[in-house]
């Protein structure tokens, strides 16, 4: 019987998937041609509609619309393959590597069955948008719009349930490994995405705008070997926390009394420092999680979570002026983290 590791299976598949991005990313010849494949859905209706106006006069309404909705819908064609792909590869790795039940694993693929047919649903309804303004149709323009919209509402309604915990991640780590993907740094964010090395889009972007939009997008920073070998993101998972009330007071000593006391590991402290961000200044606090970065101890429990709350940190740091005291804690945990 297979052992039971993992409590959201849902949360372990969109890890997995990411990962298969990461490996299809790897494997591909023309990796460049990849990401402009990909980006080519993002302008879906500009190709159809201006396919449209462009054959009007020689095919006729009709003939115009039918070849603006085949290249609207068409542009979604790579991101199709790519994302059927990546959830092969997750299903692959996911069953070979014992991290679920069959249970758990029927769960997995039904919910990266699911997101897949938001895709497919997209890319139809795209190109019936494509083709109802081009002939003119508002009733099919309406429908085409509404299927869009409850398209979306799918898409957010599967990424709330992407909700897992420090077991899941695990599992995840572990599956990347497997797929031979481990050494792409998986980062918590708001939702489930992928990006490619720097190397894969330097044609397209200079290297520090497109460190700036990772930073924005998982809120955090971004160091430059993560830049280079690209990124898995994936939603923050839940943790208990130790909440260090206002009235303790922000000394040292009573942050480290309190994980004294409670067994609280790093990844505790790390989250109670950004509250602090929150509810009032914490310099000396700040100053203690930076000595007991540094400790050996403090190391062995480090995961994910911590560095990413220390990274969180720095982002904070650098993007308001309040939160200065704690910048070069954070950067030399982050150094030691990282």
């Amino acid at each position: 019987m297979v052992q039971k590791r993992v409590n959201n299976p849902k949360y372990v598949a969109a890890g997995a998937h990411e990962y298969g991005h990461a490996q299809y990313a790897r494997d591909s010849r023309y990796p460049r041609a990849r990401v402009i494949g990909n980006a080519l859905g993002n302008f879906s209706d500009v190709a159809g509609i201006g396919t449209g106006l462009v054959t009007r006069g020689r095919l006729g309404r009709l003939g115009s619309s039918v070849a603006s909705g085949a290249v609207a819908g068409a542009t979604h064609m790579p991101t199709l393959i790519e994302e059927f792909s990546a959830s092969n590869r997750a299903l692959k790795a996911m069953k070979g590597s014992g991290e679920l039940t069959p249970a758990q694993y029927k769960e997995a693929r039904n919910m990266l069955q699911s997101a897949y047919k938001t895709y497919v649903k997209k890319a139809l309804s795209s190109a019936s948008t494509s083709a109802a303004l081009t002939y003119g149709n508002t009733s099919l323009l309406s429908s085409s719009l509404a299927a869009g919209l409850a398209t979306r509402q799918d898409a957010k309604r599967i990424n709330r349930s992407l909700v897992g915990d420090s077991k899941d991640v695990a599992a995840i780590k572990r599956i990347a490994n497997k797929m031979g993907a481990g050494n792409t740094k998986l980062i918590h964010s708001n939702t489930a995405a992928y990006a490619s090395p720097y190397s894969h889009v330097d044609k397209f972007t200079s290297r520090k705008a497109y460190k700036k939009m990772l930073q924005a997008r998982s809120k955090q920073r971004i160091s430059d070997r993560t830049l280079d070998s690209g990124a898995v993101f994936i939603p923050e998972y839940e943790k208990s926390a130790v909440f260090i009330p206002k009235s303790i007071g922000t000394s040292a000593n009573s942050v480290k009394g309190i994980a004294t006391k409670t067994g609280t590991t790093a990844r505790h402290l790390a989250e109670d420092l950004v509250n602090f961000g929150k509810d009032g200044p914490y310099e000396q606090a700040a100053r203690f999680l930076g000595r007991y970065a540094k400790n050996p101890k403090f190391r062995g429990n480090v995961n994910t979570y911590a560095a990413g709350k220390l990274n969180e940190a720095a982002y904070k740091a650098q993007t308001s002026p309040m939160l200065e005291p704690i910048k070069q804690m954070a950067d030399d945990a982050a150094g030691i983290l990282f």
